[in-house]
Order: C-alpha cells, then sequence, then structure tokens
C-alpha cells in the first residue's frame, strides 16, 4: 500500500471481498508493515477484491485478484486522503432518531461496518451510538447513504465524497 507520493503506508488495515462483493472479516487484523507490505493469509482459491484504510487514507478498491490452490497473489493498492462520513438523522419536527446507518459505494459494496483496532478502541471508549454513526475513512467517489429508524422508517441520500477529512449527513425521515 503506497501513498499518493509512493511513500508506504505503515499500520493500514486490509479488508478482502468475494467476487460477489461480500466483506470476509468486518473487523480486520491483517494490516501493512514499515514497508507498506501485507500478507491476508488464509483465502481460499477464489477472486477477492481488496482495499486499505488508515487512520486517514483510503484505497479505492483494487481491480479483482485470484487466488489459486497453494499459491500467492500480490496486489498494489493506492492510498489518498479518506472522508469519516458522521451521519445522523431526524425527524419531521427536527428530532434526533436512533436509527441503524448503512453507506454504499457505487458498486453497491457495504462500507458501512469495516472496523480495525482503531474502531474498536473507540467504540470500547465512547461505546456505540444509536443516533450517530462514524464510517470511514472512505475514499473519493459516489455512496448512497441510508438511516433506518427503529420503527422501520427510513431515508436515503446521495453522497459524493472528494477527499476532505470530514462530511457530516443529516437525513430526515418524515
Amino acid at each position: 500500500v503506497r501513498d499518493a507520493n509512493g511513500n508506504p503506508v505503515t499500520n493500514a488495515t486490509i479488508f478482502a471481498r468475494d467476487e460477489h462483493g461480500q466483506i470476509l472479516h468486518r473487523f480486520s487484523g491483517v494490516a501493512t508493515d514499515a514497508r507498506g507490505h501485507f500478507a491476508y493469509r488464509g483465502l481460499g482459491p477464489g477472486r477477492y477484491i481488496l482495499c486499505a484504510r488508515s487512520k486517514t487514507l483510503a484505497s479505492p478498491e483494487s481491480a479483482p485478484v485470484s487466488v489459486h490452490e497453494g499459491g500467492a497473489a500480490e496486489v498494489e493498492l493506492a492510498a489518498g486522503p479518506g472522508t469519516t462520513l458522521l451521519v445522523s438523522v431526524e425527524d419531521k419536527d427536527g428530532a434526533t432518531l436512533h436509527a441503524n446507518f448503512n453507506v454504499r459505494d457505487e458498486h453497491g459494496h457495504d462500507v458501512t461496518e469495516m472496523y480495525d483496532m482503531g474502531n474498536v478502541e473507540g467504540i470500547l471508549t465512547e461505546g456505540l451510538s444509536s443516533t450517530q454513526s462514524r464510517i470511514g475513512p472512505l475514499p473519493p467517489g459516489e455512496y448512497k447513504v441510508t438511516a433506518t429508524a427503529f420503527d422501520g422508517r427510513s431515508a436515503s441520500k446521495p453522497v459524493h465524497l472528494r477527499g476532505q477529512d470530514e462530511r457530516g449527513i443529516k437525513l430526515r425521515i418524515e
């Protein structure tokens, strides 16, 4: 994993999807070393899509990579400035609602629940919130953000990310 200047990205968490776009491990323990290298062990034969996230950087998903029995595959990921979404939802009167949040990229892949150790530490110290969700960082691109209130009502909004640090998204459920 390298940044825009070609420098290795240290401690970037690596996520893998199967050929159907399903994330393999929502809590990934695979990270890059000081040279930006990583090994995602235990993948069976098949085609996989990989991406990387650090505290502030995110890579787009790779092209599909083929893994063969007993073999290894190589992939290079280019990480650039990522955006962390801060998503919340309110009712028609402006009152905060409790909801479940979902973010999908332009391929329809769920990018909501991709966690590294930093995310886990944050959850343990700050707790989980059903009124706001912190998602990312995400690479620049097009996303669809959805909030579903506990009573089943929902709202969605398309979002374009440019690599800014944070982006607040407030959805309104009527």
